[in-house]
Order: structure tokens, then C-alpha cells, then sequence
């Protein structure tokens, strides 16, 4: 099935802490959507306030979600819990993929049937211990990305009950995603501590986003965040995955993205502009996030634009 249709924004919106900014409708808190991995995208770590359930249509990539790396490949499902950091970068530009977005109380309202809430099993057990890539075998696999296709279809047509039959559809692929996940203790607490931890960096990501384009030190950014260095870096790394220091990389090349699509003006001008301090490691370092060099991207991305590298 081709998903172009669900293309996701040509631009994606964070907030300062790294929330992804997708508005789910309020009366069918539902989205789908398409990644093409060869279109530019930010490519530092995020999170949302909802449920995602993720299909590698094709390529290959790592994952890093909660603090951990797993490999991704075509047939692979992800489930990602609200409020968990993750990161899926491509091996090759070939990497695609298709997510379902939703929130909790379109299957689950709290007062109703104790029954509804055993769909949701699999992220009410996002303990020490799960592991979010789930075990599917292969036959599974194909059946979730066609009840993924149906929804799709469902959601194009609209046709008289589509709403129920796309909930339906997502509960068919929660209950064969919660069958392969062998389920055990359910750890209901276990979103609070993460938003709890997202909390206590707020001030780290509002520091990071004010000073990015300065010559920023770890002691400096630690008394923001009123830690230590070591119990920063540590903290930092546990809650999002990353390093404080390839957070901050990355964060300066995604906004070095924006500005090579956005703006005319010279390579070395942008470099600077966000924070790197010479030319030739801002070459180094957008390579290493990008596979593409600073010119290349640009050229990609903005044809029309006459660039002479400089």
C-alpha cells in the first residue's frame, strides 16, 4: 500500500523539553503517519504525551528508546510509551516506516470496563524489564500491517462507522501485539516516574535552547539544571538515551537543517551560527548525523539555490 497520503509535515514542531507537538483530534484521538527517512527530519531524541505503535515498512535502522538501542528492520513493530525518549536513525536513506498515534482513553476510559484496559497492557508494562520491540513472528507481523492498511483505508473513506471500525481494527492489533510480547507485572507508576524525570531536565533543555549558539561547559549547563556534573551526565543519558554532548550536537544540526533549507547565505556563516567553531567540524559532524555533507543536504533540499560552499 503506498502511504504517501500520510506523509508526516513537511517540518516537525518540538518544544523546548523535546516533546513532539502532534495534535491528536479530541473527539478520535487517532493519527496516522508516514516517515520517509531520505526527507530531512529533526534527529535528536523526543517524546509525546500519547501511545505509538511503530512498523519499519523498509530499510534498516538503530532505535534508541528509554536509554536502550535496538535494531530495526523491515516487519519490525516498536510500541513506544508516552513519555519515554526515543530516536530511530536510518542506516541508508531507504529507511520507512509507518506509526499509529493515539491516545490511552480511545480504548480506555478510567470508571469503565476493566476489560478495555487489558488492550493497553502493553505500556502499562513498561518496566526495567520490556522490551518495546516486540517479538512478532512473521505471520504476525503481516497481519498488523494489514489491519495497519485497513486502517489507513478506513480513515481515507470515512465511510458510515468508520471511527468503529478503525477502533477495532486497533484493538485487533493490540491484543496480537500483547500475545507476542509474553506480558507479565504491570507497572502502572512507572509513566509518572518518567514524567517526573522529564521534569527535572526542563531546565536543562530550556538552557540548552536559549544557549545553544555559545560556547556552552558542562558546569555550566549542571548549575542550570541544579546538579552536578557527573549526577547531570548520568541523569541526562538515563532519561533520553543520549550523551549531553551528542544531544547538543545534534540539536545544533537540526537547526542547522532549518537554516540551509531557509536561508541563502554561506555555509561558514551557519556553522557559526549555531554554535560550531570552525567550519571543517561542522563539515565532521553533520556528515555523522546526516550522511550527507552540509553542501549535499543543501542541495538536495534546495535545488533552486546556487551554493559555493563557502
Amino acid at each position: 500500500m503506498d502511504f504517501l497520503r500520510w506523509a508526516i509535515p513537511k517540518k516537525l514542531a518540538f518544544s523546548p523539553a523535546g516533546k513532539y507537538l502532534v495534535e491528536l483530534p479530541s473527539d478520535f484521538p487517532i493519527r496516522l503517519y508516514y516517515y520517509d527517512f531520505s526527507l530531512p527530519h529533526a534527529t535528536i531524541p523526543n517524546y509525546h504525551d500519547f501511545l505509538e505503535i511503530v512498523y519499519i515498512l523498509r530499510g534498516t535502522g538503530n532505535f534508541t528508546i528509554g536509554g536502550k538501542e535496538f535494531s530495526a528492520a523491515a516487519g519490525d513493530i516498536f510500541a513506544i510509551n508516552s513519555g519515554v525518549f526515543h530516536l530511530l536513525e536510518s542506516e541508508d536513506a531507504s529507511l520507512d516506516l509507518v506509526t499509529i498515534y493515539f491516545m490511552p482513553e480511545l480504548i480506555y476510559q478510567p470508571g469503565s470496563s476493566e476489560l478495555n484496559l487489558e488492550y493497553l497492557l502493553l505500556f502499562l508494562n513498561y518496566g526495567s524489564g520490556f522490551n518495546p520491540k516486540v517479538r512478532a513472528s512473521p505471520q504476525v507481523s503481516a497481519e498488523v500491517l494489514g489491519r495497519i492498511e485497513a486502517i489507513a483505508r478506513e480513515l481515507t473513506g470515512e465511510e458510515p462507522f468508520h471511527r468503529i471500525a478503525v477502533k477495532n481494527l486497533l484493538c485487533e492489533i493490540l491484543l496480537a501485539l500483547n500475545r507476542s510480547s509474553g506480558i507479565s507485572n504491570v507497572e502502572t507508576e512507572e509513566l509518572h516516574l518518567r514524567l517526573r524525570d522529564i521534569n527535572r531536565l526542563k531546565p536543562v533543555f530550556d538552557y540548552i535552547r536559549e544557549h545553544f549558539a555559545e560556547k556552552m561547559t558542562l558546569s555550566l549547563t549542571a548549575q542550570a539544571a541544579g546538579m552536578s556534573v557527573t549526577h547531570l551526565c548520568r541523569y541526562f543519558k538515563k532519561v533520553t538515551g543520549k550523551t549531553l554532548t551528542e544531544y547538543v550536537k545534534r540539536f545544533r544540526i537540526d537547526k542547522a537543517k532549518e537554516l540551509l533549507i531557509e536561508d541563502e547565505r554561506s555555509i561558514t556563516w551557519i556553522a557559526y551560527e549555531v554554535g560550531f567553531e570552525s567550519h571543517s567540524y561542522f563539515d565532521k559532524i553533520f556528515h555523522e548525523v546526516t550522511r550527507l555533507t552540509p553542501q549535499e543536504f543543501r542541495r538536495k533540499y534546495m535545488p533552486r539555490v546556487t551554493v559555493d560552499g563557502t
